[in-house]
């Protein structure tokens, strides 16, 4: 304004004409300044209107027309129609009231001028009837239910939907809009149905997606949203009904879990039966036939060839024994039966024990194996040496060569085997761990294994507290470091 007539007619209503005037800013409606006749008209103080905002001053069944308008307008897009509202009055009732708003400046602050009009109340009674009915339908409704504006958040909130997103009323209708409230990895796939329904692509959507409580629980819904349009299909706003189906997902999700564990269960009794029938079969078919030998012609075999055989099944003997001790302790294992039990124990004697039992069948082993006492299961250590280094066998060519390292650091005894081997296969680093996992191994291997040995190497670690990890070396072949917390005195 520039100091006019316009100004001065316009400072002449707002000091002291008997209309009631506002200056709101939008979209939220927030009171700025107020005329004294609309002080004197709901009976508050200036400073007090100040604070709140013009919704707060309706009937709850007319904020949501209310500021679906004032949105729009803020918009800059046309309003629905400016239906009377009801401002709650100095006696505390209701008087109905006509308004219109000019559109808001730069800063978003908008003229608003309310007009009493007893007369309207009978005008409208079916409209209020059947906005009763409306807000008595959501109120009492099982689901959640939301109207919001097509730019802002909701305008319109039911309980349910408070209980189910665990806001009360006056948070969600504040500010929190949908997009604050939904989990983040839900929020691009229902942007673009929001986009296909506001260009007519579709009428609605439902989907199955996941809000943030403030607490940070997720809440899973199946919500259906829907677009309301003006007779001149213009998009006016949109209304939401959630469904709560946490329950139901958390249901499935164990179901699927349970299925998993089925398959899991189911496949490694195939590769059990598939590898112990080989494993088991072999040694046996091998100590029937020399012990049948043994039989038919023990007398007119000779003592040395009579040794030979004798020790042959001694040999096939052995190997059945280790895999079924193997098998019991996976068993044991998985039922919880196998503790470690420490003790101060000789590492050097232990390893080298070990060491002198394992068959190399050719290749050459070095060793440094410092002298120490420290406190771990001894025959739990022994099973993890031996197995690595059947392993290093089982992958290492006739001539190659194998080391085995022992070290304290840091609180830990580190037992290291090395082989000049084929190496891990890329992405079996931690699979190899698994029971019954194989990687590829040699082709003239005459005892390819059950892929029992590695898995019971990381159980043996862990019962420890520890753990065991698996590389390829840079210059060839793989490494493989057992850690293990000592928690005795080592010497």
């Amino acid at each position: 304004m520039d100091g006019g007539p316009d100004e001065a007619a316009l400072r002449q209503l707002w000091g002291s004409g008997q209309v009631p005037l506002a200056v709101v800013q939008l979209p939220r409606a927030r009171l700025r300044w107020v005329n004294p006749a609309l002080c004197a008209l709901v009976g508050v103080a200036a400073e007090d209107l100040t604070k709140v905002r013009l919704d707060d001053l309706m009937h709850p069944e007319d904020r949501g027309g209310l500021l679906e308008s004032l949105y729009a307008l803020h918009a800059g897009r046309k309003p629905g129609p400016q239906l009377p509202v009801r401002l709650r009055l100095e006696d505390g009732s209701f008087g109905s009231m006509g308004w219109s708003a000019a559109p808001p400046d730069e800063q978003g602050m908008s003229v608003m001028m309310l007009t009493p009009d007893r007369g309207l109340d009978a005008g409208l009674d079916a409209l209020r009837e059947i906005e009763n009915r409306f807000h008595l339908a959501m109120t009492h409704a099982p689901i959640g239910m939301a109207i919001s504006v097509l730019d802002g958040p909701w305008v319109a909130v039911n309980p349910a939907l408070c209980e189910l997103f665990g806001r009360d009323e006056r948070e969600l209708l504040e500010g929190a809009s949908f997009g604050e409230l939904t989990h983040p990895d839900d929020l691009p796939g229902e942007l673009v149905l929001l986009e296909e329904l506001l260009a007519g692509n579709r009428t609605h959507y439902a989907l199955d997606k996941r809000y943030l409580r403030p607490d940070g629980e997720v809440v899973w819904t199946t919500t259906v949203v829907s677009l309301v349009r003006n007779e001149h299909g213009e998009p006016r706003y949109f209304v939401a009904q959630c469904l709560d189906i946490t329950q139901r997902r958390r249901i499935e999700d164990e179901l699927r879990q349970t299925a998993a564990r089925l398959a899991e269960s189911d496949n490694l009794r195939v590769a059990f039966l598939r590898a112990t029938s080989h494993e088991l079969r072999t040694p046996l078919t091998v100590v029937d036939g020399l012990a049948e030998t043994l039989v038919r012609l023990y007398n007119e075999l000779p003592p040395e060839q009579v040794r030979l055989l004798l020790e042959r099944i001694e040999h096939h003997t052995a190997r059945l024994t280790r895999l079924i001790e193997d098998l019991l302790d996976v068993d044991r294992l998985t039922s919880g039966l196998i503790i470690a039990r420490r003790e101060p124990t000789d590492l050097h004697g232990l390893l080298r024990a070990v060491l002198d039992t394992v068959e190399l069948r050719g290749r050459q082993l070095t060793t440094s194996l410092p002298a120490m006492t420290v406190a771990i299961d001894p025959p739990k250590v022994e099973r993890i040496i031996a197995n690595l280094l059947a392993n290093a066998v089982r992958h290492t060519a006739p001539d190659g060569r194998i080391r085995v390292d022992a070290e304290t650091r840091d609180g830990q005894l580190i037992i290291t085997v090395d082989d000049d081997g084929e190496g891990i296969p890329d992405g079996l680093e931690q699979r190899i761990f698994e029971p019954f996992m194989q990687g590829p191994g040699r082709l003239d291997d005459p005892q390819p294994g059950t892929g029992l040995g590695l898995s019971l190497v990381q159980e043996f670690a862990a019962l420890h507290g520890g753990h065991v990890r698996a590389a390829n070396r840079s210059d060839g072949g793989a490494r493989f470091e057992v850690l293990l917390p000592l928690t005795g005195t080592e010497h």
